[in-house]
């Protein structure tokens, strides 16, 4: 397997970083993260986490890369 097939931009870890992030976000938002087990010294590092994956999966999907089929 061509290792540039992973970061051509419609491969599917910018996909997976993309919705990771959303996921990560709406985690965020949880308002007692104690009860799910999640410490609640972590919250602001998760939120790092998510924003950072969000974008960086947007935008690389949205890059001006080239496409899976322009690189087999």
């Amino acid at each position: 397997m061509n290792w540039k097939l992973w970061f051509a931009r419609d491969s599917a870890l910018w996909v997976a970083l993309f919705y990771v992030g959303l996921i990560a976000t709406g985690l965020s938002v949880v308002a007692e993260p104690a009860t799910y087990g999640i410490p609640i010294w972590a919250m602001p590092y998760i939120r790092l986490v998510a924003l950072i994956s969000a974008i960086i999966g947007g935008k690389m999907g949205l890059s001006f890369a080239a496409k899976k089929s322009e690189l087999e």
